[in-house]
């Protein structure tokens, strides 16, 4: 079972082939090139981090938390289904493969992630979030770094992470409102009531 999903992974199709080529043929390196180098940065681990503090700082600790939970889930699965997957960086970009498998993109998944949370909350902001979004997926492969199906993948994932993850807060806002006021004496109400569970 793993080496057909390795086997497919590798390739699928001229499609994808073709789109990822054509895509990363619009790269002719000098300033562009190092435009969507600092872009593409903007959809790592480490910019993701920074945004949920920065979030918390400026008072909007419940967009933090929640974004806080889908990036952990959205990178979970983002490592198992690489891990499942297997399916190596592209080799013909003209850049040295990334030792870490390709499907699905993280960064791509990071940056839809924190769009569609974002837009939950805040719906002014869904236009300028999606097209940064779009962005940062195309950045990827533009920069030889993945194929576009990756960024597909990505997207899907971290879309639908948000999704969940966010309308499920929704819906229980009083609980994360409450969490996010005063979250050491919500800890221990939970601990109190488990407790009594137990007896």
């Amino acid at each position: 079972m793993s080496s057909l999903l390795t086997l497919a992974s590798v390739y699928y199709g001229s499609f994808d082939y073709n789109i990822t080529h054509l895509i990363r043929d619009l790269n002719y390196g000098g300033v562009i090139d190092m435009l969507f180098t600092y872009i593409t940065f903007t959809g790592s681990t480490v910019f993701m981090v920074l945004i949920i503090v920065l979030l918390y700082i400026g008072g909007a600790r419940k967009e933090a938390l929640v974004f806080a939970v889908v990036f952990v889930v959205t990178n979970v699965l983002a490592l198992g289904i690489k891990y499942i997957v297997a399916r190596p960086r592209p080799s013909d970009l003209g850049v040295i493969p990334e030792a870490e498998a390709a499907f699905p993109s993280a960064h791509t998944a990071n940056a839809f992630a924190l769009t569609a949370t974002i837009s939950r909350y805040h719906r002014k902001f869904t236009i300028v979030m999606f097209a940064w979004a779009l962005v940062i997926a195309f950045s990827r492969v533009f920069l030889g770094l993945h194929y576009f199906t990756d960024v597909i993948g990505g997207a899907v994932l971290g879309f639908v992470v948000s999704y969940v993850i966010s309308r499920a807060a929704l819906q229980r806002d009083n609980l994360v409102s409450a969490f996010v006021r005063h979250p050491i004496a919500f800890v221990r109400r939970l601990l109190r009531q488990s407790r009594r569970y137990k007896t």
